[in-house]
């Protein structure tokens, strides 16, 4: 496994990605998020999974102790896509522009509790033209999956939307 720096808890001087980078970036949001993936095989042409290991406050509750459904939603996309950042960084991702949310179909299976490090992983399923297709999901420490998510994201050319 390989670590790779989650780039969007980085400052950017553009405002990119201030929601993580800002906003969920305390001791009472997302403590600490850090991404792993997979060297990719030789000849690949994608590295097809990103895992992520994020450890959650108690300000992104709904209910008394339970983590808002808005707030895994977020999640599951952020690291949804953040394999296509993943991809671009390597050099193996199609193109010079960004790939955006077009949906995002979200199952939540089982309540997800405050003040615990969670298991994030995301595949992509399939890339057809500019359509890429990612499945995701959030574990808890003993492997229960919890929330998981279906997604289509689109190429852009550029990075201007």
């Amino acid at each position: 496994m390989t670590v790779f720096p989650f780039t969007s808890r980085n400052l950017k001087l553009d405002s990119e990605d201030t929601f993580f980078n800002k906003t969920l970036n305390t001791e009472d949001t997302i403590k600490h998020a850090v991404c792993l993936h997979r060297k990719a095989t030789p000849g690949a042409q994608y590295v097809e999974e990103v895992l992520s290991l994020m450890t959650l406050g108690g300000l992104l509750n709904g209910q008394p102790h339970i983590i808002h459904g808005g707030m895994l939603a977020t999640i599951l996309d952020e690291v949804s896509g953040f394999l296509f950042v993943v991809n671009k960084d390597l050099g193996k991702a199609p193109g010079r522009g960004y790939s955006v949310t077009a949906y995002l179909n979200v199952s939540f299976l089982k309540a997800v509790a405050s003040q615990q490090t969670i298991l994030v992983a995301a595949r992509l399923t399939n890339v057809t033209g500019k359509k890429r297709f990612v499945d995701c999901e959030i574990r808890d420490g003993d492997g229960n999956v919890l929330a998981k998510s279906e997604a289509l994201f689109v190429a852009t050319r550029e990075a201007k939307l």
